[in-house]
This record gives structure tokens, sequence and C-alpha cells, in this order.
């Protein structure tokens, strides 16, 4: 196997391994916001509005910080890096930019999957995935998919997402 294509696997490793790392985050965001972000023992979602779109203050200050750091990590070192190309930082760049979005949703839609199977007893919406009431479905709308309430916002985030993963597995493969 020749250098190229070692630092090609492994540049691939490091790219699904970050991948990984913001699934987790959203994942682990998503239930730290629902068991322990409260307000009087309701969950903080159902006792408050958003301060900025679906975005509570808590997202602004934490969760999205942390996400971005991992997912734009790529492009901050390459960023500092001497030896940087243009090439490699708008790949980098683009792979932030579609962690970010999935991570996003997947923080999101993990709180509502925590909501649904392991609700808090004081919850009053507890076993009960998106309803239109709630601020996700209500800021841009939602569909329903065999009874599944869908924000708009997911249905909206989901083809760009995966254009820029397959436009970076594609120009992944010709280098």
């Amino acid at each position: 196997m020749s250098n190229l294509e070692r630092l090609w696997r492994a540049k691939i490793l490091m790219y699904l391994s970050l991948l990984l790392m913001v699934i987790l985050a959203s994942i682990i965001s998503a239930k730290l916001e629902y068991q322990y972000i409260h307000l009087d023992g309701i969950p903080y979602r159902e006792a408050r509005l958003p301060v900025i779109g679906v975005f509570y203050l808590y997202h602004l200050e934490a969760i999205l910080p942390l996400i971005m750091l991992l997912t734009f990590q790529p492009f901050i070192y390459e960023l500092l890096s001497e030896k940087r190309s243009p090439e490699t930082l708008r790949m980098t760049f683009a792979f932030g930019v579609g962690s970010l979005l999935l991570g996003v949703i997947l923080e999101d839609s993990g709180w509502f999957l925590f909501r649904t199977f392991t609700p808090l007893p004081s919850d009053p919406l507890a076993h009960q995935w998106i309803q239109p009431a709630d601020p996700t479905a209500a800021a841009a709308g939602y569909v329903a998919i065999w009874g599944v309430i869908i924000p708009l916002w997911y249905v909206i985030l989901t083809p760009p997402i995966i254009a820029i993963f397959s436009a970076l597995a594609l120009t992944s493969n010709r280098q």
C-alpha cells in the first residue's frame, strides 16, 4: 500500500470518527437537555418559548458551540496549518457545515425521542413524539408522514446534508 493510499484511508477514518463524535455529542446533548434542564420540574422546552427560531438560550450558549467545535475541528486545523490548500479548506468547511446541520437535527429529534421513550414522570407530554404545537414544528411548519409529525426544517436540511456528504465522498475518491 502506497503512502498516498495510507493518507487517504487515514483521512477517511478521521472524518468518520469525527462524524461519530458529532452524532454522539448530539445525542448526549439531547439527553442532558431533556433530563436535566428543567423549570419547576417540567422540561424547559415545554415551559418556555425559544429565543431565536427553534433555539433556546442554552442551545446558543452551550450545545451549538460544542457541536460546532467538533464539526469544524478539521477546518480549524487546516486553517492553522502551514501546508493548507484551498481545496482542503473547502472540503473541511463543507464537512463542518454538513456535520453541523446533521448534529442540530439529531440533537433536536433526540430530545423528542427521549420524551417519547424515556419520559420524565413530571413531563405533561410524556410518551408523545413531536406535536404540532411544539416550537420545533410550529417554527417553519411540519408534515405528517404516516401520522408522524416531521418539522419542515428537518425535511429542508436533509437534502443539503446528503448532497454535502455525497460530494465529499465523490471528491475523496478522486484524490
